[in-house]
């Protein structure tokens, strides 16, 4: 439902590094800055139209800021926040995702429901497999040398 949130959970920071560089941000550097009457840990260039928001009291994601360049030359600012968090399984996930495309909502997101995925049935999916395989047994009526 979200996937820009929940790749930055990944416990490998090359996914999270994998994830920032899906969203056009090359640059690692971690700086403070001053965003809509807040203070914000900021990830990319400054002054670049690519960067992420991080809240400096919980560390969690609030925004991530990108340009989509139109083939006429100019470009749209694509943000997207995330709102709302509610924990779940001893984390934090947004109960709302908002995508706004030159300022103006594009689309909304919000987490219904939530549960855990139970593991799968391994031995059973093993025994369907081998249930399906046929078996051939060498007997007296198959000759098998020629």
């Amino acid at each position: 439902v979200m996937p820009h949130f929940l790749r930055f959970l990944a416990k490998k920071p090359e996914n999270r590094e994998k994830a920032l560089r899906e969203f056009n941000i090359e640059d690692f550097l971690v700086s403070q800055t001053w965003h809509e009457n807040q203070i914000h840990y900021q990830i990319g260039i400054q002054g670049s139209d690519h960067y992420a928001l991080i809240d400096p009291k919980t560390f969690l994601l609030q925004s991530l800021h990108s340009s989509i360049y139109r083939a006429d030359g100019t470009k749209w600012k694509l943000k997207v926040q995330f709102s709302q968090f509610k924990n779940f399984q001893r984390q934090k996930f947004p109960q709302l995702t908002e995508y706004f495309l030159d300022g103006k909502l594009f689309k909304r997101v919000s987490l219904v429901k939530a549960k855990k995925l139970s593991r799968l049935p391994i031995k059973e999916l093993k025994e369907m497999a081998m249930a399906r395989v046929e078996h051939h047994f060498a007997t007296w009526t198959i000759d098998y040398a020629r």
